[in-house]
C-alpha cells in the first residue's frame, strides 16, 4: 500500500488522510480471504514516512478546533493498537526517513526492514512534544535504558542500530527490495511461511551498530533517576559523545524532557 503526500516528505495526517485511510483498508483486508499479508513502503527514497501530525494539530488548534489533539490522538493510537493486532502478517519496508507517526505504522507491524537509507528517530522532545504513536511499549523493548537514551534525545538510528535494537526485524540492502517484492507478489501462497522465505533470501548483515558501541555509556547515565541526575552523570563521563549529549539535552523542551521521563519510567511496566 503507497502513500503519497506531495506537499511534505510522506506525512501523514488525520482527517481523510492517512491513519483513517489506512485503518480503514486495514480493517477491509484482514476480513479479504484474497489478501494474505500487508506491505507498506513510501514512494521514492527519500523517506517512509515522517510524521507530519504536528503540523496539522498546530493548523487546527490555530483555527479554533480544540477538540482536535484528543480526536487526533484517538484516531492514531486506535490505529497503532490495529496494525499490532492484525491477524494477517504487515511489513513495513523502512527505506528512507521513518520518524514519529513513520515509526507508529512500522515498529506495531510483525516485519520491520530496514535499509541502507533508513533513519529512524523518535524527535519529538526537540519540538515540545512527548514519543507518542505507543513509543513508551516499543522503546521498552531495546536493551538496557537505550529506550530512555532515545526517547529524551531523538538520536537518529540507522539500519545496523534498529536491527540490533530489535526495532527493525531485518536488513535488506535497498537495492534487493525489488527481489523481496517480487517472491511475495509471485508467491502462490502469501503467509509468514511465504514472507520468511523471502527475507531469507534478500536480508544481509549491516554491519556493527554505532548505537551498540555506546550502550555501557547510556546504561551508565541513562539509569538516573532524574533529568538532573542524567546530566550531572554525563558531565562526570568527560566524553565526546557524552558532551555532544549534554548539549543535545539542553537544546531540548525542559518540560518535554520531564514528561517523556516519567512517561518512560512509569510506561515500562504497563
Amino acid at each position: 500500500w503507497n502513500h503519497t503526500c506531495p506537499s511534505h516528505t510522506h506525512s501523514h495526517t488525520h482527517g481523510e488522510g492517512m491513519i483513517q485511510t489506512l485503518a480503514r483498508f486495514l480493517r477491509e483486508w484482514e476480513l479479504d480471504p484474497c489478501v494474505g499479508a500487508v506491505v507498506v513502503k513510501g514512494i521514492g527514497t527519500r523517506a517512509f514516512c515522517a510524521g507530519g501530525d504536528i503540523r496539522s494539530m498546530h493548523a487546527k488548534l490555530t483555527a479554533g478546533q480544540k477538540d482536535y489533539p484528543e480526536m487526533f490522538f484517538r484516531y492514531e493510537y486506535s490505529l497503532n493498537r490495529l496494525i499490532h493486532r492484525l491477524a494477517k502478517p504487515y511489513m513495513a519496508l523502512l527505506d528512507g526517513i521513518t520518524m514519529g507517526g513513520g515509526a507508529g505504522i512500522s515498529v506495531h507491524g510483525s516485519y520491520r526492514v530496514a535499509t541502507e537509507r533508513t533513519i529512524f528517530a523518535m524527535p519529538e522532545t526537540a519540538i515540545g512534544l512527548f514519543p507518542d504513536i505507543g513509543a513508551t511499549r516499543f522503546l521498552s523493548t531495546v536493551p538496557g535504558h537505550v529506550g530512555m537514551y532515545l526517547a529524551l534525545t531523538g538520536a537518529r538510528l540507522r539500519g545496523a542500530d534498529l536491527l540490533w535494537t530489535g526495532l527493525a526485524t531485518h536488513y535488506v540492502p535497498s537495492k534487493r527490495l525489488p527481489r523481496l517484492m517480487e517472491e511475495i507478489t509471485h508467491a502462490e501462497r502469501v503467509d509468514h511461511r511465504t514472507l520468511n522465505a523471502a527475507l531469507s533470501l534478500v536480508s544481509d548483515d549491516p554491519g556493527p551498530s554505532d548505537l551498540a558501541s555506546h550502550a555501557n555509556d547510556i546504561d551508565r547515565c541513562f539509569s538516573a533517576s532524574s533529568i538532573e541526575e542524567i546530566l550531572s552523570r554525563l558531565k562526570a563521563e568527560g566524553t565526546p559523545w557524552a558532551e555532544d549529549t549534554t548539549q543535545t539535552l539542553l537544546r531540548h523542551s525542559p518540560t518535554s524532557l520531564k514528561v517523556t521521563f516519567r512517561q518512560m519510567r512509569e510506561g515500562k511496566d504497563l
